[in-house]
């Protein structure tokens, strides 16, 4: 070989290998010669494999494709108002997960961040142009369903984050619980408060190998309300620190992958049915990052 061209390529080679400014995409290792947006620490080659979920197709869940679950004959009034998704759960989408929760990737924590910030401002703006929400009620609780009238609401905003606990097992496991550190992104960001009003009392092992009535089964008493953060909050409203006065609370509830619905489930309904104990009018709502 040449040495001029030899090194041509050493030289190269170390610019990639130093090109601090570039940075190294956190998905694929490469680095970054092309911006990939407004998602931090991913190239443009990744954020293009983003299923982004553009349209909705049902108001409940928000699946961009029909849901049976939510249409399911039987199927009880869930406690949350709806459910929020940034993107679609594809295989890309499972890898970038798994290296963040399981792999110990807490770096991509902040991209993750900033695409489920999408989510919620998209779901602020669709509550604010248009929706109006309707109570309904079950036997087991109180559940809620769109209205199919459309009006102009007042600004939507939440007014308090929390997120799905882990169990110890599994915080030991981990080092951090990946929901809690999302919301709490997501409320830095957006100057909404963040606070963990719910514990986890056992570990239910990995819900993805489970059919979805094994998953509603397993929920059975898995949470529980911290209480002392929950007086904490009770403290706040009333005295007029949170909340929007002759509004519901509104608390958006934060998880990673939303699939049958059993863990927003379980935790709304301990959320509404201990702010209907205090006297506390509350809505809440989910936001996860993917859609299963």
């Amino acid at each position: 070989m040449h040495l001029g061209s030899a090194w041509h390529d050493l030289q190269r080679g170390l610019l990639q290998l130093l090109a601090p400014a570039k940075g190294v995409c956190l998905t694929c290792q490469g680095v970054i010669t092309r911006p990939s947006g407004d998602i931090p620490g991913i190239c443009g080659r990744c954020a293009a494999l983003i299923p982004w979920i553009q349209s909705i197709r049902c108001p409940d869940c928000g699946r961009p494709s029909g849901c049976p679950d939510c249409r399911r004959e039987g199927t009880a009034l869930r406690a949350f108002v709806c459910n929020r998704s940034a993107v679609s759960y594809s295989e890309d989408m499972r890898a970038w997960i798994g290296s963040y929760k399981y792999r110990g990737n807490e770096r991509l924590a902040d991209p993750l961040a900033h695409m489920l910030e999408k989510a919620y401002l998209a779901m602020r703006r669709e509550f604010t142009v248009y929706r109006e929400l309707h109570r309904g009620r079950d036997g087991q609780g109180h559940g809620i369903r769109f209205g199919t009238g459309m009006t102009r609401n007042k600004f939507w905003q939440a007014d308090l984050l929390t997120s799905v606990p882990v169990s110890e097992e599994r915080l030991l496991e981990r080092g951090f619980n990946q929901a809690a550190e999302l919301a709490l992104r997501l409320g830095q960001r957006q100057r909404i408060p963040c606070m963990e009003l719910l514990v986890r009392s056992r570990d239910t092992g990995k819900q993805s190998f489970k059919t979805r009535r094994e998953r509603l089964e397993s929920m059975h008493s898995v949470f529980k309300v911290d209480e002392r953060a929950a007086e904490g909050l009770l403290g706040r409203v009333k005295h007029g620190e949170l909340g929007q006065q002759g509004l519901p609370l509104r608390i958006v509830l934060v998880d990673d992958i939303y699939t049958t619905g059993s863990t927003l489930t379980a935790c709304s309904r301990l959320l509404r049915e201990y702010m209907e104990k205090h006297e506390i009018s509350a809505e809440i709502y989910g936001l996860t990052w993917a859609r299963a």
